[in-house]
């Protein structure tokens, strides 16, 4: 049988002795025929503070005389909800006239009813039963209503949050660029950042990490903040690979070269017609990739990936680099050809390191009036009416067709084609992007909001 355990404070035992009896009756109110009131008795606030803090098994309900021997009125009712806050209270007494519902309602009661309702016999509708039964699921929906409320305003912040975390760098000389977050729920696992370079270029990030809400949030929080703060430390950690070969010539084997370490930058320079200090940055940035994709391979949830683009712009000379990590993005000229930006290695945080297959970054050079553009799936995989999905070769044809305007023009340009495409259909993922339109050193600032 489940049981209504009742904690009934009433310093009358003729009129204890009467609500036990309401309580006894078998009852219909809570649809379960099994169910029965367990009734404790005490007869006034000190019993009261003694009965609370020594019973183990709390209490459902407090049926309430206001008129005790050490206590009186509005008092009384305070008095108890100060003791037991989470406990509803049942006011049954010879309620002081003066004292209105929302008198009582503001100290802490949640109904009440007179003392008169008491018969002999109790009523078919028992109206005792139904004020404990009342009182029980008021503070349940209360208690809901609070828990909903606080949760929303958790959101509401951490929503805020993620986007006072959006970069706020308001003009780069020789380079503007515009992002666009739209996250499916308020929170998102997406992100996109751009940041000062120490050898004054430009780095810039856009991620997303598999699935929605708070969790893929916390991890793209964590892994922007963990990239940046290793970026910026990369001096120091190219000092340490010079002085760790076995963790160069460990970083260097993925790119299939042989002989002593020293012997394998120049092979490897050779190769990609760059310079040695190149390769050396190369392998700083393999460095910090692989630190962070073995920190959240294994501090996050089996399963839980990110997709990240990492790019390097340099103006001296000007080109680009990058690292995509199950990403890519394209590279537009100003005379209109198109080159792809193509993934070179795994996901970040699906496998370990050794298994990440990490290849060379790709560099190119950039010129005036270049474009890049970097989106999440958010919008290529967006599904239309019938299910037909967007693609990139639309997205990147868009680019195209507006690389002589402002970034924030494309992007708007290509937000319009997704909604668009949508015509109506509601998203099915977070969609972010970022372009970025190299104008060279030379060229001026331009404002970027």
């Amino acid at each position: 049988m489940s049981v209504i355990r009742v904690l009934l404070v009433e310093d009358d035992d003729v009129d204890a002795e009467q609500i036990r009896r309401h309580l006894r009756e078998p009852t219909m109110l809570t649809g379960d025929p099994e169910v029965g009131f367990e009734v404790t008795h005490a007869r006034s606030i000190s019993e009261t503070r003694r009965v609370l803090n020594t019973t183990q098994l709390p209490f459902d309900c407090v049926v309430l005389d206001t008129r005790l021997p050490d206590s009186d009125g509005l008092r009384t009712v305070q008095r108890v909800h100060e003791m037991a806050p989470r406990v509803p209270i049942v006011v049954l007494s010879g309620v002081d006239p003066n004292a209105s519902a929302k008198d009582l309602l503001s100290v802490g009661a949640d109904t009440f009813l007179r003392k008169s309702v008491l018969t002999v016999r109790p009523s078919p509708d028992n109206q005792l039963q139904q004020s404990v039964v009342f009182a029980i699921e008021r503070r349940r929906l209360l208690v809901t209503q609070r828990k909903l409320a606080e949760e929303e305003n958790e959101r509401s912040v951490a929503i805020r949050t993620q986007r006072d975390l959006l970069p706020r760098l308001a003009e780069v000389p020789g380079l503007e660029f515009h992002g666009v977050f739209l996250p499916l729920t308020g929170l998102s696992g997406d992100c996109y950042d751009v940041f000062p370079l120490a050898n004054g270029g430009v780095g810039f990030i856009v991620g997303d990490v598999s699935g929605h809400g708070y969790g893929s949030a916390m991890i793209m929080t964590g892994l922007r903040r963990l990239l940046r703060s290793l970026l910026d430390e990369s001096e120091v950690i190219a000092t340490h690979l010079d002085h760790s070969p076995a963790r160069r010539r460990q970083l260097m084997e993925q790119w299939g070269t042989n002989g002593d370490t020293e012997q394998r930058l120049q092979d490897v320079a050779q190769r990609l017609s760059c310079s040695v200090e190149h390769v050396r940055s190369m392998l700083t940035l393999a460095h910090v990739i692989h630190v962070v994709n073995d920190g959240i391979h294994a501090d996050t949830p089996s399963g839980r990936y990110a997709t990240v683009f990492l790019g390097l712009i340099s103006f001296e000379p000007p080109s680009l680099t990058w690292v995509g990590l199950g990403h890519r993005g394209v590279l537009v000229r100003a005379d209109g050809g198109r080159v792809v930006l193509e993934s070179t290695g795994r996901p970040i945080g699906l496998f370990p390191s050794v298994e990440l297959e990490l290849e060379f970054p790709g560099t190119i050079p950039l010129q005036p009036g270049d474009v890049v553009a970097v989106l999440t799936d958010g919008f290529h995989e967006s599904h239309g009416p019938g299910g037909v999905m967007l693609g990139e070769e639309a997205l990147w044809r868009t680019v195209e067709e507006h690389r002589h305007r402002p970034a924030k023009e494309i992007v708007e340009a290509l937000v319009a084609l997704r909604r668009t495409h949508l015509h109506g259909v509601e998203a099915g993922d977070d969609a972010t992007g970022l372009v970025l339109k190299f104008l060279g050193r030379g060229a001026p600032a331009r404002d970027v909001h």
